[in-house]
């Protein structure tokens, strides 16, 4: 991943966690395993670390991964797993529930984000950047009572949603006083999409998050300006396939978001998918994972290349503010060139590298004496 410029990982609740009982109303934590895989991140430079401990608002109240296996920790041996599973889904989606912590389990979550915080800043692991769970803009949705005798109920997008990842920001930054937190917002619709939508559904997260990124600047081009005056860091985030053309994915992690100033970005996916056989399925890979090696796609090779054109725009910018030369001109037309090129879809090779050329020869020039 070093050698193609990633340095960021996001992990997820269900693949990368301490393990964990509640034993006498007590959480107990066994971190033996997490430390061995955090020092590796961090002997290779990865970090910080964006961690979902919950999933797909879409599936409200099924999204709250952390909060529900909490649940089912505390209730352990009273009932069969699944049971455990479905029951807690039931108890989050009852009206008197929606769009807060159970409870019961508010405590534990309290305590796991607070001791999982410091050991990670007393073992040396790459920063932490939680987020409650994905997407929370699908609050703007209608809200919908779940399909009569379907259990456990499946809400889906809501109020309540936006209340829930509110509700669980202010947990984590109380839990963890100095921590980051992350929102992955897909929406900003400066108009509702239809009677009963909301709208400016992303942007009602600012004041909740420190890190806010987003796939939809063009929804609101203004948007990375708002992050910014909030004081807040703005990334953009994008999908890819294995088989999408590698040379949308260079120009879009590339020159296109360095035209929103984005300071950090990320890839939907690295290997989601069903391995070699691509032929079914949302196939959100850039590589494959063997026992010997990682084979990567000409998607991830490109990756390599749009992070060394970030490096030199910002190259660029250092150059310049050593010489105290004034280089804003120079960076709006770079940046308009680039919008306007995906605006007439004309992201290619031969035009990517021109700009390039463009900032290297500016490099250059202000290094002349």
């Amino acid at each position: 991943l070093r050698e193609h410029n990633f340095n960021m990982i996001n992990i997820w609740y269900p693949g990368v966690r301490p393990r964990m009982k509640i034993v006498d109303k007590k959480l107990q934590l066994d971190f033996e395993q997490i430390d061995h895989w955090m020092k590796l991140a961090a002997k290779h430079d990865m970090g910080p670390l964006v961690w979902f401990i919950g999933g797909d608002p879409h599936v409200y109240p099924r999204t709250l991964s952390i909060e529900r296996q909490l649940f089912i920790a505390l209730h352990e041996g009273e009932k069969p797993y699944k049971e455990l599973y479905n029951r807690f889904t039931y108890l989050a989606g009852l009206k008197e529930n929606r769009g807060r912590t159970l409870k019961e389990v508010e405590p534990y979550y309290r305590q796991w984000i607070s001791r999982v915080w410091k050991h990670a800043k007393a073992n040396n692991w790459p920063e932490l950047i939680f987020t409650p769970f994905d997407e929370p803009a699908v609050w703007s949705r209608p809200p919908r009572e779940p399909t009569p005798g379907k259990y456990p109920p499946i809400l889906g997008g809501g109020p309540y949603v936006k209340d829930h990842f509110k509700f669980a920001c202010k947990l984590i930054h109380e839990s963890a006083p100095g921590v980051r937190i992350y929102g992955s917002i897909h929406h900003n619709r400066l108009k509702p999409r239809a009677p009963g939508w909301g709208s400016h559904e992303g942007e009602v997260f600012i004041p909740d998050v420190e890190v806010f990124c987003t796939n939809v600047i063009y929804e609101d081009p203004n948007l990375g300006d708002k992050v910014r005056a909030a004081g807040k860091q703005y990334w953009q985030y994008k999908g890819c396939g294995g088989v999408d053309r590698p040379d949308k994915g260079r120009f879009g992690f590339g020159f296109f978001f360095n035209a929103f100033n984005s300071r950090g970005s990320l890839i939907w996916a690295y290997d989601w998918g069903p391995g070699f056989d691509t032929t079914t399925g949302s196939n959100w890979m850039i590589a494959w994972r063997t026992p010997f090696d990682v084979i990567p796609s000409p998607f991830m090779e490109a990756m390599r290349e749009a992070w060394d054109d970030r490096r030199y725009v910002e190259t660029l910018k250092a150059v310049a503010k050593r010489n105290k030369a004034d280089i804003s001109a120079f960076l709006a037309k770079l940046g308009a060139d680039a919008k306007a090129m995906r605006s007439a879809r004309a992201e290619n090779l031969p035009a990517i590298e021109k700009m390039r050329q463009r900032v290297a020869a500016k490099i250059l020039q202000l290094q002349k004496p």
